[in-house]
C-alpha cells in the first residue's frame, strides 16, 4: 500500500481518482491547491504524487518544481493535464509520466503500479 498525493482542484475528479486507487489498497491524500500540496509534502512522507496542471492560482508545474527540490525528489510524479504542452513542460522538469484528460482510470492504476514497482 502506498501513500499518494492527489493534487486536483475538481473534487469530483479527485474522488474518482482516489476511489480507483483505493481498489489497489492505496491511501490518497488530496490537495486542491499547490499551497495545500506543499504543506502536505512538508508534514508527511508521500510515495507518489499525481498532479493536475491547470489549477487556480499556482499551477501544477510549480508543485512539480517544489517536489524536485525536496530531499524526496526521487518520488515518482504522474502529471495529468488537458493541455499536451503542459505535459511536455512537465517532462522537462522531471515528471515520470503524464496522462491527457479525460483520465482513463484503468490506465492510471497501471501507471501508478509501474511507478511504484520501479521503487522496489
Amino acid at each position: 500500500m502506498a501513500k499518494i498525493l492527489v493534487l486536483e482542484d475538481d473534487p469530483d475528479q479527485s474522488m474518482l481518482v482516489c476511489d480507483a486507487l483505493s481498489v489497489d489498497g492505496h491511501q490518497c491524500i488530496t490537495a486542491a491547491t499547490v499551497d495545500q500540496a506543499e504543506h502536505i509534502l512538508d508534514e508527511q512522507p508521500v510515495d507518489l504524487a499525481i498532479l493536475d496542471m491547470n489549477l487556480p492560482g499556482r499551477n501544477g508545474l510549480e508543485a512539480l518544481t517544489y517536489i524536485r527540490k525536496k530531499p524526496s525528489a526521487h518520488m515518482p510524479v504522474i502529471v495529468v493535464t488537458a493541455n499536451p504542452q503542459f505535459g511536455r513542460d512537465a517532462n522537462d522538469l522531471g515528471t515520470d509520466l503524464f496522462l491527457i484528460k479525460p483520465i482513463n482510470l484503468t490506465e492510471l492504476r497501471t501507471l501508478v503500479r509501474r511507478c511504484l514497482d520501479s521503487l522496489a
